[in-house]
Order: C-alpha cells, then sequence, then structure tokens
C-alpha cells in the first residue's frame, strides 16, 4: 500500500504529470467505461526499465498482480516497445498516436470507491509519472 498522497508527491516534487490513460489505440483520454479498455500510452522518458501501478486516488494500491508483471521498456527514442511481463504480462497493442510504440493494459486492477484511479509509472521505485483517470 502506498503511504504518501498524490498531493504529497507534487509537494516533495518526485512525479510529474503526464497525459498517460489511453484507448488501445493511444489516444488520449481521462475517462473509460470499462477498466480494461484503459491503456498506458508512453510519454518522453529515457531508455530503460519501468513499472506502473494503478491507485485509488489516495494512493491505495488496486493493482492486483505482482510488479514483475506490469514492466516495461522504453527505447532509445522515448517509445515503449516491449511489455516485460512473460507470462503474467499485460495485453498490448500497437499506439497508432506514437508510431514504432506499444500501449499497455493496466487490467487487472480492483474497483475504486468513486471510479477515480491514478497511474503511476516507477523507475527503479521510485515514482517519476503519473496521470488521473475515471472508469464509470
Amino acid at each position: 500500500m502506498r503511504i504518501l498522497t498524490l498531493t504529497a508527491v507534487l509537494a516533495a516534487g518526485c512525479a510529474s504529470s503526464a497525459n498517460l490513460a489511453a484507448k488501445q489505440d493511444g489516444t488520449s483520454t481521462s475517462a473509460f467505461s470499462k477498466k480494461t479498455e484503459v491503456y498506458l500510452s508512453g510519454a518522453d522518458w529515457s531508455e530503460g526499465t519501468y513499472t506502473f501501478e494503478v491507485t485509488d486516488r489516495h494512493g491505495n494500491t488496486l493493482s492486483t498482480d505482482p510488479a514483475s508483471c506490469r514492466r516495461f521498456h522504453v527505447d532509445v527514442n522515448g517509445l515503449i516497445t516491449a511489455a516485460l511481463g512473460g507470462g503474467c504480462g499485460h495485453a498490448w497493442a500497437n499506439d497508432r498516436v506514437r508510431h514504432g510504440a506499444l500501449t499497455i493494459q493496466l487490467a487487472p486492477f480492483d474497483d475504486s470507491r468513486d471510479d477515480r484511479y491514478s497511474l503511476w509509472v516507477m523507475a527503479d521505485d521510485i515514482d517519476i509519472a503519473y496521470d488521473a483517470f475515471r472508469v464509470q
């Protein structure tokens, strides 16, 4: 369970806001009708391996699978090029907005009490980016 609220993380300057939540084709949006419609789409990160996590607005972890299932690779051009979860990896699709990149499905994750969620991207367990979205 995360112990920092979004406000605390932002005040500490630990993460930056980004348009990460997207439709399967990479189109950014913040409202979805089903949890299975929510995908991670890239930002311009440095080359490396990252992990994502879904939380409620208060920082409680809602992702239900191990972090190792939610890992992905970003290439030298800042594009998501691989979902690294192995046998427990998440579904992915071609990002039609960022050519040559992938989008990665966020599900499975538990319901929040108010249909509001936060998506976090981490490198070496340090939060580097977040986005907020709703599932109605």
